[in-house]
């Protein structure tokens, strides 16, 4: 039946208007009266009625599944009153009948003895279910006699809350022009207008909504528009009635145009289930106002590559030394977003007050981005009133961005960011911070929205920033880098079970459970100790790898470890076994599988910037090796050091490394591996009259045969020797 009403308005209004139409009207000329003592004239559409409660005129067409509707809207007006007493006044409701039983208005609050628009909040009084077996709408009797003109009576169905990345979705006011009593609302500038006391009202139809994540409810309205008046008295919100009982569900009342939607708000089961927002307006006043918009902002979790700089960040201090205390917040002039030019300033003092500045001394690098062209001015460290002070003139690239580098100062006090005098205008949108060199910093609560999930979609991140997360219930963020570690200021804020340092009170860092796979990148952002600790590394089918561990563990079973410390005259590697492989010195590995290097109890450091042990070169990180430098590799069947012509061309996967000699042995095309004197290749095992007793593999286990990779092999005469197959 909705389908055939919905197709009548297409061919009356046009495809162009009905896309966004939200109501869906009764055809009341195929409405028809029930019961002997009740008529209904189409032409005046007047309902009549001589008995009370056994009257009733049926809305045939408005039924159905309805569970995807808001609202029912009755129009009425000339109520009449023929009962031939005043203290008996004509009456009336709406009852809905559900798969054949009635459920009565008055139950449900829906009866009047009084003309109007009336606005029926179906989500409150019913349930899903009960809506989606709609067999009748009536407009009953209610009293002993009387008429009513029912102008009209419409479905509507509710309009969608779209929120940004910042978690804020408006309403417009041709969304509030469309379900209004006792007021109008002009649809373009958002003017209300109320000519008449009595009650009003504007109902945002909303359907089902999770508000449990909304922190405002916010009107922009206009106090200075001509004609003013102060009509408005709350902003109510209703709750879907999930329960199916015969009451209305009402959330709560607001103030009036900022309603601060606080966690006891948040925390009601209502708040998951929303069906609207109404604007109550004054009953006794008359008179207009203008809302050009509401903004509903929902807390969301949010990703950014810097930490943005806050007016809250700005403060006066007691001196302009690295040991000074903040006395209060400042007055810091920001300018973000907006047009600006010549000498402007975008963030701070103006008049750059030594003793008022934000305290950056903890951020490795300052980033700014805006218009590529631009020079700026970063001035600190202004040591006296009106005295010296440090001032830099970063260049903004062309990808809008630039980096500038602090480390070199033992503390900063930013006192002001300046355009150059003589600046052609330009926009400069923000400028943050970047601290440990950390990739993303993650902050709020709720819903997760594009950019935090760009964030970590990032395979290259290897540390994020979330100490500033709000959420109440833990929350699990799984990063494309399983190797990412997440900075947490409490580590009840996420549910994550690996890879996450908390501060441990003493200044320093601890993670619970450190659990890498060498085949993605890492970087520790701080020196930090792990209870447990493991990195997955796999040696392919060659048997050979190389590795570099960010902690000190011991070689497990399945494989052993050398470290490269020579090359000889004739070209060939020699090595040293190790039982204990040290942090950020990196080794070769013989033994082909998957292999656990785990260990308790240890301390990660920050990697120095070359991880050498002696000729190798490692890396946490994917890299390219350099020109006359030797990686390891498998070619033509012969797995060997081989020298790489061109910088540049060779990638280094990382927890592995590259091999470098002395510049007068960098030309030879192959450097062969030598694991000691019990280790020979099988082409090359010597002639003896000993006979093979027994083969083992690295982990004891006797096999059949000579395997491929490293074999311990048993001897007649009581020798073992160590045979490699390739």
């Amino acid at each position: 039946m909705l389908r055939r009403i919905l197709m009548m308005m297409v061919l009356a209004l046009g495809v162009g208007t009905v896309v966004n139409a939200t109501k869906i009207y009764a055809d009341l000329s195929a409405a028809r009266a029930e019961g002997a003592a009740a008529t209904w004239d189409a032409e005046t559409q007047t309902f009549t009625w001589t008995a009370s409660y056994d009257a009733r005129l049926i809305l045939s067409d408005l039924s159905g599944d309805l569970s995807d509707c808001s609202a029912l809207v009755l129009e009425t007006e000339n109520l009449v009153n023929n009962s031939g007493s005043e203290d008996t006044p004509a009456g009336y409701r709406v009852d809905l009948v559900v798969d054949g039983t009635p459920l009565q208005g008055y139950n449900y609050g829906m009866a009047w003895t009084e003309a109007g628009t009336f606005t029926i909040d179906l989500q409150s009084n019913f349930s899903k279910e009960q809506l989606s077996k709609v067999t009748e709408i009536r407009v009953n009797t209610n009293s002993q006699s009387g008429s009513v003109v029912v102008k009209n009576a419409y479905l509507v169905k509710p309009f969608s809350l779209t929120f940004d990345e910042s978690g804020r979705a408006y309403i417009l006011p041709s969304d509030m022009a469309e379900l209004v009593e006792g007021v109008t609302v002009d649809e373009q500038t958002g003017e209300i207008t109320k000519t008449e006391s009595g009650a009003a009202s504007i109902t945002l139809s909303l359907g089902d909504v999770d508000f449990s994540n909304v922190t405002a409810i916010s009107l922009d309205y206009d106090n200075t528009s001509d004609g003013y008046s102060d009509i408005l008295s709350n902003t109510q919100v209703n709750g879907v009635n999930v329960s199916g009982e015969n009451e209305q569900v009402n959330a709560w009342y607001s103030s009036k145009y900022n309603v601060s939607y606080t966690e006891e708000y948040r925390a009601k089961e209502a708040s998951k289930h929303v069906s609207s927002i109404k604007l109550h307006f004054n009953e006794e006043l008359t008179g207009k106002m203008k809302i050009s918009s509401i903004c509903i902002t929902k807390s969301v979790i949010t990703a950014s590559d810097m930490l943005n700089l806050t007016q809250a960040d700005f403060k006066t201090w007691t001196s302009p030394d690295k040991d000074a205390e903040p006395t209060a917040t400042a007055g810091c002039y920001v300018d973000f977003g907006k047009v600006v030019s010549d000498g402007a300033t975008i963030y701070g003092d103006g008049g750059v007050g030594y003793l008022n500045y934000a305290d950056i001394s903890d951020a490795e690098y300052l980033k700014i981005k805006g218009t590529p062209g631009t020079t700026m001015r970063v001035m600190f460290n202004r040591v006296t009133d009106g005295g010296a002070l440090v001032e830099l003139n970063p260049v903004i690239g062309d990808d809008g961005t630039v980096l500038v580098d602090l480390s070199d100062y033992e503390y900063v006090h930013l006192n002001a960011v300046k355009l150059i005098w003589d600046a052609p205008s330009c926009i400069i949108d923000a400028i943050g911070l970047i601290k440990g060199g950390v990739d993303y910093y993650i902050a709020g609560a709720g819903d997760m929205v594009t950019s935090a999930e760009s964030a970590l979609a990032d395979a290259s991140a290897t540390r994020i920033d979330v100490t500033g997360l709000t959420n109440n219930e833990p929350i699990t963020l799984t990063s494309a880098n399983p190797n990412c570690l997440f900075i947490a200021s409490d580590a009840a804020k996420l549910a994550n079970t690996t890879n996450v340092l908390v501060a441990d009170g003493e200044g320093g860092y601890e993670c619970a459970n450190l659990s890498l796979d060498a085949a993605y990148p890492f970087k520790a952002p701080f020196d930090f100790a792990a209870t447990t600790a493991t990195v997955k590394k796999s040696v392919t089918e060659i048997g050979f790898a190389t590795f570099v561990s960010p902690y000190n563990v011991a070689v497990p079973d399945g494989c052993e470890a050398y470290k490269i410390v020579s090359v000889d005259e004739a070209d060939v590697l020699q090595c040293e076994p190790v039982e204990q492989i040290v942090a950020n010195e990196p080794v070769l590995l013989v033994g082909e599988g998957t292999h656990q290097f785990a260990a308790s109890g240890v301390n990660v450091s920050v990697a120095p910037q070359t991880l050498v042990s002696g000729l190798l070169n490692g890396s946490y990180e994917a890299t390219t090796a350099p020109a006359n430098s030797y990686v390891l590799q498998n070619q033509s069947g012969v797995t060997a050091f081989y020298r790489v012509a061109e910088a540049g061309k060779q990638q280094v996967v990382p927890f592995t490394a590259y091999l470098t000699l002395p510049a007068a042995g960098a030309n030879v095309r192959m450097l062969s591996i030598d694991l000691g004197s019990d280790a020979t290749a099988i082409e090359n095992v010597p002639s003896s009259a000993a006979t093979v007793v027994a083969v083992y593999d690295l982990s004891g286990r006797s096999v059949e045969g000579l395997q491929r990779g490293i074999n311990l092999v048993k001897m007649s005469d009581g020798t073992v020797k160590k045979i490699i197959v390739k």
